[in-house]
C-alpha cells in the first residue's frame, strides 16, 4: 500500500514535471530520462527525483569536482561501469533519495555515526560531489580523488552485502571515510574496528577533520573541548547555513561517545541531524553537559 501510494504521488507530478523538463535543453531532458528509467522500479527515488527537479538543484547550484552538474552525475552513474555485486539501478535511486533528503542516512549497526555524520553534510551541501563520490567508490578500481588530493579507497568486500540494512551508497562511503579518516590504520568493515597501531571502533573529532578537509580541500577548525567561545564560534557558522558536526557522550557500548550534525542553535536549543536517520533537539545546557567536539568549517556554504 505504502509503494502504491509512491506510484500515485509521482502520477499527480507528471504533468508538472513535464512543463519542468521544458526548461532543460535536449541534452540535459535525455539525460533526466535515462536517470528515470534506471529508476522505474523505484517509486520513492522517481519521486525523489521530481523533488530535485522542482528544486533546480539537479542543474542550477553545486559542481563536483571536474565541473559536473547534479543531473550529469547522475546520469553517469547510472551508466559508469561498476564493481561486480554493485546493483547499479538501486545505487542510483538511494543516491537520489540520499542527496533529496540526507536525513535518512543511517549509520544502523556500525559505529560509523562521525563518517555517516560527515557523509550527511556532503549530501546536504555537495550532492554533485557526493554522487562522484559513490561513483569512484562503486567503480571497478574503487577509488575518489577528493578534492583535498587524499585519494579515497573502497574498503575490501563493501561492494557487497554485509550484515547491515544501510544502503549501498552508505556502506561505500560509510567505510571508505572511515579508513581515510585514520590514515595510520586499516578499517575493517567486517569487524567495524580500525586496525594498526591501536585497535578501536569509531572515529577521533582529528578524524572527522580530516575527513571534512579532504572533502572540501578547505580548513576546519576542530575543538576536543567546547567552552563558550567555541559555542559562538558554532552558532556563527551555523547562523550562515553551516552544518556543524559534533561529538558528545551519549549512552553506553558502542554509542557511549556519539556524532551527530549540528544544524542549528535557537532559543537555547541545538537542533541536529542524527545519523540513525532522525533529527533531534536538546537543550544547550545539555549539550555543553555532554562535553562535545566540535569540526567547525572555516568556508561559506555552498563553497
Amino acid at each position: 500500500a505504502k509503494m502504491e501510494a509512491f506510484k500515485d504521488l509521482v502520477a499527480v507530478n507528471n504533468a508538472a514535471e513535464a512543463m519542468l523538463m521544458q526548461h532543460l535543453s535536449p541534452e540535459q531532458q535525455a539525460a533526466y530520462q535515462r536517470t528515470k528509467a534506471s529508476i522505474s522500479h523505484d517509486p520513492p527515488a522517481q519521486l525523489a527525483l521530481q523533488g530535485l527537479l522542482a528544486g533546480g538543484s539537479l542543474t542550477g547550484g553545486d559542481r563536483d569536482a571536474t565541473g559536473r552538474d547534479l543531473l550529469t552525475a547522475l546520469d553517469e552513474l547510472g551508466r559508469a561501469p561498476v564493481a561486480s555485486g554493485i546493483e547499479q539501478n538501486k545505487l542510483v535511486g538511494d543516491v537520489i533519495q540520499e542527496i533529496f533528503e540526507p536525513t535518512c542516512i543511517n549509520q544502523h549497526n556500525r559505529g560509523t555515526c562521525a563518517a555517516a555524520s560527515v557523509q550527511i553534510k556532503v549530501a546536504a551541501d555537495r550532492p554533485a560531489e557526493y554522487c562522484r563520490i559513490v561513483q569512484g567508490m562503486a567503480s571497478p578500481e574503487g577509488k575518489c580523488e577528493l578534492q583535498g588530493k587524499q585519494t579515497l579507497t573502497r574498503v575490501r568486500n563493501t561492494e557487497r552485502k554485509d550484515n547491515t540494512p544501510r544502503t549501498q551508497s552508505s556502506r561505500l562511503v560509510q567505510a571508505a571515510f572511515m579508513e581515510l579518516a585514520e590514515p595510520n590504520c586499516t578499517y575493517n568493515n567486517d569487524t567495524d574496528r580500525h586496525s594498526g597501531g591501536r585497535n578501536f571502533s569509531g572515529l577521533t573529532q582529528k578524524g572527522v577533520d580530516r575527513l571534512m578537509e579532504g572533502v572540501w580541500a578547505q580548513d576546519v577548525k576542530t575543538y576536543e573541548d567546547v567552552d563558550k567561545a567555541v559555542l559562538e564560534q558554532v552558532k556563527a557558522a551555523l547562523a550562515s547555513g553551516n552544518s556543524v558536526p559534533a561529538g558528545m557522550a551519549w549512552g553506553s557500548g558502542m554509542h557511549a561517545r556519539h556524532e551527530v550534525l549540528l544544524t542549528k542553535i535557537e532559543n537555547d536549543t541545538v537542533y541536529y541531524n542524527n545519523p540513525w536517520g532522525l533529527q533531534g533537539k536538546m537543550s544547550v545546557r545539555d549539550f555543553m553537559g555532554r562535553g562535545p567536539s566540535v569540526s567547525i568549517p572555516t568556508w561559506k556554504k555552498g563553497a
